[in-house]
């Protein structure tokens, strides 16, 4: 009698550990289905996390304010980056600004076009091409608008607009195109008709070469 009463303790006590095995394992199971593919990322990472590439933010490029292109004469320009043009400005030594800078670009452009090293002025003062474009006019600017432009030498200055018919005529002389900087800068038209009488110049001066005439440049332009 006392073993039976014994078995029978035994048997509920391993009836209510199997019950709570039981709940234990179906809490669990209930816990996965609800929240299985959290546990699964924590436990062996989230694969579209390891496969999916890193996209680097775009960065955009800075762009730097300035900037004159061709110039003109009244100039419209948009706060500071389209400098005016005084096209009739006095350039000689001691200006400085834009005007110079085109001035000297134009000096070395002709330097160029003649096939010119270097120049001697007057004075004695020697000027090697191409000079500095640094927008100060100093000896060798000075020297080159001697080399460049006869109103220099009675005037004692130049503007951009006489250095631009200068270039103007001597392209269409050494037979060169059409500076494009000055296309739609102001006197465009001027400039072009003054390319135009370059070209006859040279034109002229080629027929008189080939039948022993003398070369002569009354403009001293060449």
């Amino acid at each position: 009698m006392i073993i039976l009463h014994k078995m029978a303790r035994k048997k509920t006590t391993l009836n209510k550990k199997t019950l709570i095995g039981v709940g234990i394992a179906s809490a669990l199971l209930g816990i996965y289905f609800l929240a299985g593919d959290k546990i699964k990322d924590i436990l062996k990472g989230n694969k579209d996390d390891q496969d999916t590439p890193v996209i680097e933010p775009v960065i955009e490029p800075v762009i730097q304010g300035g900037g004159s292109g061709a110039g003109s004469g009244s100039g419209s320009g948009s706060g500071s980056a389209t400098p005016v043009i005084d096209i009739n400005k006095k350039l000689k030594k001691g200006v400085t600004g834009t005007e110079v800078k085109k001035l000297q670009y134009i000096i070395n452009y002709i330097a160029g076009f003649r096939g010119s090293s270097s120049y001697t002025t007057p004075s004695g003062y020697k000027v090697r091409f191409p000079i500095d474009a640094d927008g100060s006019f100093g000896s060798d600017s000075q020297a080159g608008s001697y080399f460049i432009s006869p109103e220099f030498r009675t005037q004692g200055y130049i503007t951009l607009d006489q250095a631009r018919r200068k270039l103007s005529y001597l392209a269409g002389y050494y037979r060169k195109p059409f500076p494009s900087e000055l296309v739609n800068t102001s006197n465009y038209k001027k400039y072009q008709d003054v390319y135009k009488a370059g070209e006859i110049k040279r034109g002229q001066d080629d027929r008189a070469k080939a039948i022993g005439g003398a070369f002569t440049d009354p403009f001293n332009w060449t």
